[in-house]
């Protein structure tokens, strides 16, 4: 995760009024004071001296700007960027305060308006090191992290010892598929600055790709040794249990992405329902993160309502017709659309914490899910071959997953694959992968026309013999229809699919292939090959 500078004390005028601090001046005597407790952590006796200073000069720019350094320091964002924009008001002379109003507003995630300040701040001042790095965690939350990465870079050029920008250079690093070059970032980040949580949890993060799980553990359990209140790493260490079949203590601590950013969770005034009676109470069961995961925990709807739960029911669109069939749903609703009245709320994804799942007990029951005949009819008035062995491919995920690269495969590297005798491939790619099937000299019959949503998906994998894919949606569909598929996962894959075995727990129609080498996919293909090339014959024979 990329971590912002914290906004630096005002200790001291511009230098060129420097001679009046300390002799001349009662109020900037007590600003000097007022800096001197805040540097120290003296934040009560810091504020007295400050508001005392303003009571005897209400435009003392330097103890509005103090006085809103408190506020941020306290999470008081909206006070802290008032206070700076009167420090401004005032004099808009200084880098310092710019690049501060930058920080409180790029807390309150006012992307845009922190970039503006920010770069405001560089224009009074293109040498501030720690400027350029905040501006390139802005760019990157804001969809540029070619802009964010040119920062982190220019900023390290001005200041080489700038632990925090080699950090969040990694991030960027990572994201590219170029982790080894992260790790050696992270590593001097941290030969730097050796108490820096952010770049401790970032390393984990690093070496959980490479494969050292053990060494992923140590690293972020070192950051929460530094921060004992820091969400991410309590994410990324729970993630860890979870892939290691921890389930008591991964689920327990998957409850911390509330306090994480995760996409797509929310929060609402009524009760987290965490597995109490509901007795006929209405509760809403909403969908975070990403299709698959939405997928994968619909099969706990059966059980809360035999919990006693009126369910209220709110998925992405592309599930909506998907998500209709399901029984004994009261209320369906779209993501971002209102909402009926419900007494109890749980993302999809709590469920299992609801429920104390463990290993043995996971609902492994499939089908769980119906296709809609709408969709069932037009799959059927396709023309499918009578012999041959039909396989569906999927080899991209959302590029947009920060271990998209990783999880990825380019399609020309199936090319061998797709010369297996007596199989007709079909794509059930969507989204910016599907560009790649007019670089491959292959024949693949392109499906993606057929594909309004996932229920139109659903239906294509009726009549498939196999789907061979990549960690996507399409799996957990398929898994969820009790669909046959060969899942391609990278050497450390996401954790529902833990570390070993071709089985899942989740999902018994499924066999999972493995990495065994880092970014090494070419074995993992050739191995699906000869599996292919051996279930064709095999039903030639037949």
């Amino acid at each position: 995760m990329s971590r912002r500078h914290k906004p630096r004390v005002q200790s001291g005028l511009p230098k060129q009024k420097a001679a009046a601090s300390c002799t001349e001046d009662p109020v900037e005597r007590l600003a000097d004071e007022a800096a001197r407790e805040q540097l120290a952590g003296n934040f009560e006796a810091a504020k007295r001296l400050y508001t005392e200073a303003l009571s005897r000069n209400v435009r003392h720019a330097r103890s509005l700007l103090g006085v809103g350094l408190i506020a941020y320091d306290s999470g008081s964002y909206e006070i802290a960027a008032k206070m700076m924009e009167r420090a401004i008001a005032i004099d808009d002379r200084q880098p310092s305060y710019h690049s501060c109003l930058g920080a409180a507003l790029h807390a309150q995630k006012k992307i845009g308006q922190a970039i503006a300040a920010y770069e405001h701040a560089l224009r009074l001042d293109p040498k501030l090191a720690d400027v350029w790095s905040d501006l390139g965690v802005a760019l990157g939350e804001d969809g540029k992290p070619d802009r964010a990465q040119a920062h982190y870079e220019h900023a390290l050029r001005l200041n080489p010892k700038h632990a925090p920008a080699r950090s969040n250079l990694a991030n960027i690093l990572r994201a590219q598929g170029r982790i080894e070059e992260a790790k050696q970032e992270l590593e001097r980040a941290l030969q730097l600055q050796p108490d820096f949580a952010e770049a401790h949890n970032n390393l984990g993060t690093v070496l959980r790709n490479l494969g050292d799980l053990s060494g992923a553990r140590r690293c972020y359990e070192r950051a929460l040794a530094l921060r004992p209140d820091y969400p991410q790493a309590s994410w990324n260490h729970c993630i860890l249990d979870l892939q290691e079949g921890n389930f008591t203590a991964g689920w327990r601590d998957f409850e911390v992405r509330y306090r994480c950013g995760i996409k797509g969770l929310r929060n609402f005034p009524q009760p987290l329902w965490r597995g109490e009676p509901l007795d006929g109470a209405r509760i809403l069961l909403h969908s975070e993160q990403g299709f698959g995961d939405v997928i994968q925990f619909l099969r706990y709807l059966p059980m809360v309502r035999d919990a006693g739960g009126r369910l209220i029911l709110s998925v992405p669109l592309g599930l909506r017709r998907m998500a209709a069939e399901i029984p004994g749903v009261e209320a369906l609703g779209v993501t971002g659309e209102a909402l009926p009245e419900f007494d109890w709320h749980c993302p999809l994804m709590s469920l299992p914490y609801a429920f104390r799942t463990e290993m043995e007990t996971i609902p492994r029951a499939v089908p769980y899910l119906t296709i809609p005949e709408a969709s069932k009819e037009a799959a059927g008035r396709l023309s499918w071959p009578d012999q041959g062995l039909r396989v569906g491919l999927v080899w991209s995920g959302n590029p947009d997953h920060v271990e998209d690269k990783l999880r990825s495969i380019p399609l020309r590297l199936f090319e061998p694959l797709l010369r297996t005798e007596g199989v007709d491939f079909y794509s059930l790619q969507v989204g910016p992968g599907e560009a790649e099937l007019a670089q491959v000299q292959a024949s693949i019959t392109d499906l993606r026309r057929e594909i309004r949503d996932m229920a139109d998906t659903a239906a294509l994998l009726t009549h498939l013999d196999l789907v061979i894919a990549v960690d996507t949606a399409v799996v957990h569909l398929a898994g969820a229809l009790a669909r046959p598929a060969w899942v391609l996962l990278p050497l450390v894959p996401d954790w529902r699919w833990l570390m070993e075995g071709e089985e899942n727990p989740w999902y018994p129609t499924l066999r999972l292939f493995r990495q065994r080498k880092f970014r090494a996919w070419e074995p993992v293909l050739e191995r699906v090959g000869q599996e292919l090339a051996a279930l064709a014959r095999a039903k030639q024979r037949a």
